[in-house]
């Protein structure tokens, strides 16, 4: 998902509107904030407050109003993004993601995408967050998110008080692990495919995966990506 690093990048940032790129025309996006969830590290009555996400959240457990529940859902990317917009900084901690592909055809893709996050003008508060995607794959091999379900509360575990923090702990499940588990042919491949496209093991693994293992179809995607800018840096860091 070298496409999503992308998303989260831009997402960010100090100007979302390139998000734009990325959602499908008649793209279809709601919040959900879940405030029943307690951090450990800050106690049940200090909790980091989710009071900006209140007015915006379709909890359909809270909200009862049915005109509310029908304005919150935001119809096309221009009204998504706006949305988007209006939200707190933010800066995701890729290291703490985690991906559940529920379905998978040749036309589209439905997954979810957990993990944490900080925000707020110093992005220095935890949240943690679920979003699922369905994205909408074209015969040109561009994806297009027609549907975005956000799902924001506190960390349920011992919260972390800085990103590093988040990395140290999230790291002990390492990518060196994910390639120990690969036969001896697939860990030549991923070392051929890193040598010659200069990204790390880590993302290297993460395209081969993600076109079947096919080393020329890699090999076509990783270009593209390339020259289209769409490439995380953090992918060629050694």
């Amino acid at each position: 998902m070298l496409l999503f690093f992308r998303y989260f990048q831009v997402y960010d940032s100090d100007e979302r509107q390139g998000l734009l790129d990325f959602y499908h025309d008649q793209a279809v996006l709601s919040l959900c904030v879940n405030s029943n969830v307690y951090s450990k590290g800050y106690g049940r009555e200090r909790q980091p407050p989710l009071n900006e996400y209140f007015q915006i959240s379709r909890n359909l457990k809270r909200l009862r109003d049915k005109a509310k529940r029908t304005t919150l859902i935001k119809h096309s990317k221009l009204a998504a993004v706006a949305f988007l917009n209006e939200l707190p900084k933010t800066r995701h901690v890729f290291e703490s993601f985690v991906l559940d592909v529920s379905m998978a055809t040749d036309k589209f893709l439905c997954f979810t995408l957990g993990g944490l996050f900080f925000e707020g003008p110093s992005r220095d508060i935890p949240r943690a967050f679920s979003r699922t995607f369905i994205v909408l794959m074209s015969q040109d091999k561009s994806i297009k998110i027609i549907n975005d379900q956000i799902h924001i509360r506190n960390p349920v575990a011992d919260t972390p008080k800085t990103e590093t923090s988040v990395a140290a702990e999230t790291s002990a499940v390492s990518p060196q692990q994910a390639f120990q588990k690969l036969t001896l042919e697939q860990q030549q491949l991923v070392k051929k495919f890193s040598e010659g496209s200069k990204m790390n093991l880590n993302y290297s693994l993460q395209c081969l995966e993600q076109n079947q293992w096919d080393f020329k179809k890699s090999g076509e995607v990783f270009m593209k990506l390339k020259a289209e800018g769409k490439l995380p840096p953090e992918a060629f860091v050694q």
